[in-house]
């Protein structure tokens, strides 16, 4: 079963800070969210579970932030859960080309449920 947590905070030049609320639980292949959650200005992005053991954004994962990026014209942050590990993403407008949006892996710690994340590397057309 996938399972959901908003993580709200601050997302300031390269860094997040932010902490995983609100909490859902969806079907073996998909979750929900109340989106009013997500338009908070709070939101920085949210963490789900994979019900494989693949942890990279999957198909569906990049048609949901892309839209989420281009709607409200933020970037957020994507993470994706199995068992004990987690990775987060973070998907925003590319400088060189704003009408495409990339990604990019994160450095992150995660101490209980805060999350502390950093922006490196090139990033991906997603």
């Amino acid at each position: 079963m996938e399972e959901c947590w908003f993580v709200y905070g601050l997302h300031i030049w390269r860094y997040f800070i932010g902490l995983e609320v609100y909490h859902s639980k969806g079907t073996e292949s998909s979750v929900s969210f109340l989106w009013e959650k997500a338009i908070s200005r709070l939101c920085i992005g949210w963490c789900h579970t994979h019900p494989t053991k693949n942890i990279l954004p999957s198909p569906t994962d990049h048609r949901t932030m892309r839209s989420w990026v281009k709607g409200l014209n933020r970037s957020f942050l994507c993470g994706i859960r199995y068992g004990s590990k987690t990775d987060y993403y973070c998907f925003r407008r590319l400088k060189e080309d704003r009408s495409k949006i990339g990604y990019n892996k994160l450095k992150h710690h995660r101490i209980g449920a805060v999350v502390l994340a950093k922006i490196y590397g090139k990033d991906k057309v997603s």
